[in-house]
């Protein structure tokens, strides 16, 4: 109960149905608030950007390379880190980055490591280059936080896995990866989780040619080793039933 998964094969380079389980479509204002699963998106923008991974940046909250940045948002998902990545390309070029993906029930407008928003971005130091301060334009009147949906964010693991640089620090090696390999035994897996306080644990993860994206009721912190076996349990579930036996 209140469990929202969606299981999709890809074909032809986009990620299609097998398995639907709840509202796959929801956002911030329907089924779970995006929480850390959100923090593919500006480092994808920031790729996208043109930004060298190893040019090193000078903000009030960081100084390094913008590759350090890019791990520590997806390896460990510090807040800081995905904070100083949409400062870096501003909010508008993130959600138009999102927009470019057809990500059409996505959009970005809070911090994590900070309170308030990301209308304005302070001016920093990207190498020797001054860039100055950036202030938001665009609006969505659908969202006025973060938003996403479980169709996006398989689109967004996707395009996270083809890129050299990011799928370093997407690929995985834990339990839920292991209940993969255990039918899939080669492949490798490439996953994004995310806590939402309160009301779900997700886990985003493509293997192969497949995705599956689970969200599953938390409750609290406590709950949190608990609630990673159940979405353990229900991947394997899926995969004993739907695919068992097939190379991906």
């Amino acid at each position: 109960s209140g469990t929202h998964m969606l299981f999709s094969k890809i074909e032809k380079g986009k990620p299609v149905k097998l398995v639907v389980q709840g509202d796959v479509r929801g956002s911030s204002e329907g089924s779970y608030w995006p929480a850390s699963t959100i923090k593919l998106l500006p480092v994808i923008a920031v790729m996208r950007s043109g930004i060298k991974p190893k040019t090193y940046v000078r903000m009030k909250r960081y100084r390094g390379t913008v590759r350090m940045l890019l791990k520590r948002a997806l390896s460990v998902s510090s807040n800081v880190a995905y904070d100083s990545l949409v400062d870096l390309v501003g909010q508008d070029y993130v959600n138009t980055t999102a927009k470019q993906l057809g990500l059409k029930r996505t959009w970005l407008s809070r911090p994590y490591g900070r309170r308030g928003t990301f209308y304005y971005s302070a001016p920093y130091w990207l190498g020797k280059k001054y860039i100055r301060a950036k202030r938001a334009k665009l609006k969505n009147p659908k969202c006025k936080s973060n938003c996403t949906s479980l169709e996006d964010l398989q689109k967004m693991i996707l395009y996270a896995s083809k890129d050299k640089e990011l799928r370093r620090w997407i690929q995985r090696h834990g339990k839920f990866a292991k209940v993969l390999r255990k039918y899939f035994p080669k492949v490798k897996v490439y996953c994004k989780s995310g806590y939402v306080a309160h009301r779900h644990g997700l886990t985003n993860c493509k293997f192969g040619n497949y995705i599956i994206t689970i969200a599953t009721p938390c409750g609290s912190r406590k709950n949190w080793n608990k609630n990673k076996k159940l979405r353990a349990r229900m991947a394997e579930s899926v995969l004993s039933t739907y695919i068992k036996g097939r190379v991906p």
